[in-house]
């Protein structure tokens, strides 16, 4: 009983550890900073993406932070979007060590010793990295004042587990809402 309780303990405590978590980084082109008061928080939003649903999130994620989506012609604030490319790209790294053994033993015939090298330029020895780059046109435009354009650069990190690009363009398309409600937060 008390090697079954203490297994359960073990499975819980280390159960967090084997999860996979898929970090985003994400950067403007050039700083946006909009210092204009507007009346109302009305907003449009567009994005013309190959894949995924990055307007809805946008939408979502916008509402949740006290905007109101309306149609273009009654919006305070119009927010345009254009995926540049969205690509999976990998890398390859050595593994930099030498493996030397001695052996010796005992065999039908006698005695015998071995010496054992590995060379670590070989082929088999390279340690593959997968990532996901995105690049997105912003535009966000003020009803009767200035535009605002910049391009948001997003990398994932780059890991050895081959992440699936669904899961991948969910991750960027909540970094990019994210990082426009932090644009529109100024107001």
């Amino acid at each position: 009983m008390k090697k079954v309780l203490f297994l359960v303990i073990m499975l819980i405590l280390f159960s967090g550890c084997a999860s996979s978590a898929q970090n985003v980084y994400i950067s403007t082109s050039s700083p946006i900073f909009i210092t204009q008061k507007l009346p109302g928080k009305n907003v449009f939003v567009n994005f013309n993406e190959n894949e995924g649903n990055l307007t809805q999130i946008v939408k979502f994620e916008l509402s949740k932070h006290g905007y109101q989506i309306s149609s273009q012609e009654l919006a305070n604030i119009i927010i345009k979007g254009r995926t540049n490319y969205f690509r999976k790209s990998s890398s390859t790294k050595p593994r930099m060590y030498m493996d030397m053994g001695f052996g010796f033993g005992r065999s039908f015939r006698g005695r015998s010793a071995g010496f054992g090298y590995r060379d670590p330029f070989d082929d088999d020895f390279y340690n593959k990295e997968y990532y996901y780059d995105a690049q997105i046109a912003l535009l966000i435009q003020i009803k009767d004042a200035q535009n605002y354009t910049t391009n948001l650069n997003l990398q994932s990190e780059k890991s050895q587990i081959d992440f699936s690009e669904e899961k991948t363009l969910l991750n960027f398309n909540e970094a990019i809402a994210k990082k426009i409600v932090e644009i529109l937060k100024e107001y």
